[in-house]
């Protein structure tokens, strides 16, 4: 005999809409499951289920209030509202529909939420809790049964006040009875006429059989350094445990304190403590714990070592004098409870880094910081107000200036020495400031002035150079023209600053040039006669007091014009001209 086969086709023609069933999805109970059923319409006009269509899916915008499978099953997870979203397709072309799911809160509340007992000797009774339920819901709620699971017992009125009203409470009372060690687990089972699935309250619970006293530890905070210090407040934890899984549980803490800080035996009814050590110095702490059947710990001990003072750092002062070098002072540190990580900086410098070349009455030393093995750390200088002179003076030659004086001409120097640091102790020139300088000679001449400061900086000697020349006193009219061709006396004196004849036959006078001066063209110098060798002017001792100079000068071949003769004058370092004029 054959068996018939149902296959469902998927349909190759998309459809043009899709709807739900169910428009909205009301949850009564958490765990209690709905389908969602989908339609779909094709162009043809036909209708079809297609819930469980390889091309749709399923998703919920909240899985904390519902969650929904691949098939459209939706599971009520928690109180609240949110929405499943149907989609048919894929992207791009898809139909979507989305449906709200409403959850309601459970029909009973239980406060607390849960019961978690400490402890307890195995086969003993605990002392009871309570739990109270309330009917959360909008009517009457009548509980069907109630049970205790596990290592516990319950008492209640629960069954004998069902139903409850809205809003009504009733109380379960429950004792935690171990059979056996360590942690125990069960809950109180509560069935009713709303919830599909009973209402389960954990209760959780400790079975000990305790022959061991508990372990006490000691925490620091902040820790100690690798030394062993701290330099600020500790504050010390101390947690008691006890050894046992199934143990009776820690009943107090013992502790006190001897040395830098003193503490009297305190005693702690409770698994932990919890207090600061604030006094400098070594404070040792015994302690130890008694559990709930008297076991008592051997004593233990722990040793904080606190320092909270920085070293204490003496340094010297500025001696208010000037130095030519950088100023080095010395400094001394100490420190107690813990003493100087660095057993050097008993004795240390600060010293000044004044560049060369600069001066000041406010130079700073640099810092030096020193730690002690706490860790507190001082910090010696800057000191500031130290004198210190690396510059030379400065000199200032304002006479003579680079420039040329006459014979015999008075000139007085003016100079001076300036020093910003330790001041000037000497400044000495050629001749005194103010004294005459040399112009009794002709010649390039040199002024020098070398100073010191009062810290023995000396300053490179200054120079100003200058020249002494000679004045010239013309024994002719230069502004008259001679006639081109003729011969023209050119006759002068050498004079000093007085105009005084200072000729004398030991200077020779040379020319070395003519120039027409309108045009800077040079013509040759032609001597008249032979009064002039090598174009040397001839002394006349007849010219004056001393005497004086004369050239026959040619002018054949000059045209009319203004004209300059260049000549030397023996050891006069400048150039000498005179003009004539030829018409």
């Amino acid at each position: 005999m054959s068996v018939p086969i149902s296959l469902k086709v998927e349909s190759s023609v998309n459809p043009v809409a899709i709807v739900a069933q169910s428009q909205k999805f009301y949850f009564e109970a958490q765990g209690q499951e709905l389908p969602v059923v989908i339609t779909a319409k094709f162009p043809d006009g036909s209708i079809a289920d297609v819930t469980e269509s390889s091309l749709m899916s399923y998703t919920s915008s909240d899985i904390s209030v519902a969650a929904v499978d691949g098939s459209g099953i939706v599971t009520a997870v928690g109180p609240g509202n949110t929405s499943v979203l149907a989609v048919y397709g894929a992207a791009p072309s898809t139909l979507s529909v989305a449906i709200p799911v409403t959850v309601l809160p459970p029909a009973l509340t239980s406060s607390p939420a849960s019961l978690t007992f400490g402890i307890q000797a195995v086969g003993t009774t605990s002392p009871p809790q309570v739990l109270t339920l309330t009917n959360s819901t909008k009517g009457a709620l009548r509980i069907t049964a109630l049970k205790a699971n596990g290592d516990f017992s319950e008492t209640d009125n629960c069954l004998t006040s069902s139903p409850l009203a809205v809003g009504a409470s009733c109380t379960i009372s429950v004792s935690f009875v171990p059979t056996g060690k360590d942690s125990r687990k069960g809950t109180v089972s509560i069935s009713n006429s709303l919830n599909v699935v009973p209402v389960a309250i954990s209760l959780t619970g400790i079975g000990a059989f305790d022959t061991t006293p508990p372990v006490t530890a000691a925490a620091l905070s902040p820790q100690s350094n690798s030394a062993g210090w701290n330099n600020s407040d500790v504050t010390v934890t101390l947690n008691s445990t006890d050894n046992e899984v199934g143990g009776s549980g820690v009943k107090q803490i013992n502790y006190s304190a001897t040395g830098a800080q003193s503490i009297a035996g305190t005693v702690v009814n409770a698994a932990s403590t919890t207090f600061t050590i604030s006094t400098e110095g070594i404070t040792t702490i015994t302690f130890f714990g008694t559990d709930n059947v008297g076991n008592i710990e051997t004593p233990k001990q722990v040793v904080v070592m606190l320092g909270k003072t920085p070293p204490s750092l003496t340094c010297g002062l500025p001696d208010s004098l000037w130095h030519p070098t950088d100023v080095v002072i010395p400094c001394s540190a100490t420190d107690t409870p813990s003493g100087l990580a660095n057993s050097s900086d008993a004795n240390f410098s600060l010293s000044t880094n004044v560049p060369a070349g600069t001066e000041t009455s406010n130079a700073t030393t640099g810092t030096h910081a020193v730690c002690d093995v706490a860790g507190n750390c001082a910090t010696a200088g800057p000191i500031t107000g130290n004198m210190v002179d690396k510059k030379a003076p400065s000199i200032s030659i304002v006479t003579p200036g680079s420039t040329s004086y006459l014979v015999n001409q008075t000139v007085n120097a003016s100079y001076a020495c300036t020093d910003g640091g330790s001041g000037v102790a000497t400044c000495v020139g050629t001749v005194a400031n103010g004294a005459r300088i040399d112009t009794s000679s002709v010649g390039s001449k040199t002024f020098t002035v070398n100073p010191t400061d009062n810290v023995g900086n000396i300053s490179p000697p200054q120079s100003a150079k200058y020249s002494v020349t000679y004045g010239l006193c013309l024994l002719y009219d230069p502004s008259r023209s001679v006639q081109s061709g003729s011969t023209i006396p050119l006759k002068l004196q050498l004079c000093d600053a007085s105009n005084s004849d200072v000729s004398t036959s030991s200077v020779v006078f040379h020319a070395t040039g003519l120039v027409q001066a309108s045009t800077n063209s040079s013509e040759v110098i032609q001597a008249s006669g032979n009064a002039n060798p090598d174009n040397d002017f001839r002394f006349d001792a007849t010219l004056g007091p001393t005497g004086g100079y004369s050239f026959n000068l040619s002018t054949k071949g000059l045209t009319t014009g203004s004209y300059l003769l260049s000549f030397s004058a023996g050891a006069d370092p400048l150039p000498h001209t005179i003009t004539f004029q030829v018409k």
